[in-house]
């Protein structure tokens, strides 16, 4: 009984020296580490199941919490509160910014307008709303794009069914497969061909449609808000009224 009760501590230290520490971030990853150094802005660990390779490091505005292992549980204080741009980012289409004629520029795939970041979902819902003419260009681009990709798909099925009647054809010696598969290889080619024109303009219009935006109705509702003030002016001739719009 004694050796039993020597070998269970003797495994359960073991297994507190072992033990892996356990990280888990705001957005609920579970990283098991090797906590080695934690400062009031950032934290240093290796991966428990590589402690020979490279220490990693994440801020305490990425922590939630760290569990080590020996049972002491950290908890990290919240972050502070969210600017306006992720408020923005996890609200409804309800919440959507105002016309308020801010250009829109786009970056990979979002699109922003001032400090507001809009998803291609809702920047085509306000577009909609708010720009009819940038609205028929995301609309005519996104026609064009999918019948290319409609053509590129059955120029490119054409062509390897055709591919394969040829060779066979000509393998053969056989002329019912190999000038049906010549057909197919000139249709495809076609096809194909023809895909490419509706990519590029349609990828144009509508990727470029807030540039449409930009320059129709942004412009107009800034060209609209633009204050008018008076000033006096004085010259050689005399003192005169200036007035700026």
């Amino acid at each position: 009984m004694k050796k039993v009760l020597t070998l269970m501590v003797a495994l359960l230290t073991a297994f507190n020296l072992f033990a892996a520490d356990i990280i888990v971030t705001r957005d609920a990853r579970r990283i098991e580490a090797k906590i080695l150094e934690v400062s009031s802005s950032e934290i240093k660990y290796k991966e428990a199941d590589n402690l020979e390779g490279p220490t990693f490091v994440l801020t305490s505005a990425e922590i939630n919490t760290i569990i080590y292992n020996n049972g002491t549980v950290k908890v990290f204080d919240q972050p502070q509160q969210a600017p306006a741009q992720q408020s923005y980012n996890n609200a409804g289409y309800s919440n959507q910014p105002a016309f308020n004629g801010l250009p829109i520029t786009k970056n990979d795939d979002f699109y922003y307008m001032g400090d507001q970041r809009m998803t291609e979902d809702q920047y085509f819902d306000f577009i909609k709303q708010n720009c009819q003419v940038a609205w028929e260009s995301y609309q005519k681009g996104s026609l064009l794009w999918k019948q290319g990709w409609a053509l590129f798909g059955v120029g490119m099925g054409t062509l390897i069914t055709g591919s394969v009647f040829y060779t066979i054809g000509v393998s053969e010696r056989a002329e019912e497969m190999w000038i049906p598969g010549a057909v197919l290889l000139a249709s495809g080619s076609i096809l194909t061909t023809a895909s490419v024109p509706c990519l590029i303009v349609g990828g144009i219009k509508k990727y470029n449609s807030h540039n449409v935006y930009n320059d129709n109705c942004a412009a107009r509702q800034q060209a609209f808000t633009t204050p008018i003030t008076f000033g006096i002016t004085s010259g050689a001739n005399g003192v005169g009224v200036a007035m700026n719009f």
